[in-house]
């Protein structure tokens, strides 16, 4: 699931959190797990810079599997007709 928060028009923060649960013969549980939190960056209505930190743990293992990532995207609006609106959308 994705929570964005608009603080202004510029700064609008992220913050991630999944699992992935699995049905088989060999194991079934938790087997993945993952967090993180980022920031969006609106230079101006064309560009926006996501930069986020994902962190993830792999279950079943004794002791658990760690995992980090860092994560940049760089949005380029086309045009700028548009009118931003903050969404309020859980992903699945």
């Amino acid at each position: 699931m994705f929570l964005n928060y608009m603080i202004n028009e510029t700064f609008i923060p992220n913050f991630v959190g999944g699992v992935f649960y699995r049905w088989q013969d060999d194991f079934t549980g938790w087997e993945f797990l993952r967090i993180g939190a980022g920031i969006n960056i609106r230079f101006d209505p064309l560009h926006i810079l996501n930069r986020s930190y994902f962190l993830g743990a792999l279950t079943g293992e004794d002791p658990w599997q760690w995992s980090g990532i860092f994560y940049a995207q760089l949005t380029i609006r086309i045009t700028d007709e548009w009118k931003f609106v903050p969404a309020n959308i859980i992903n699945f």
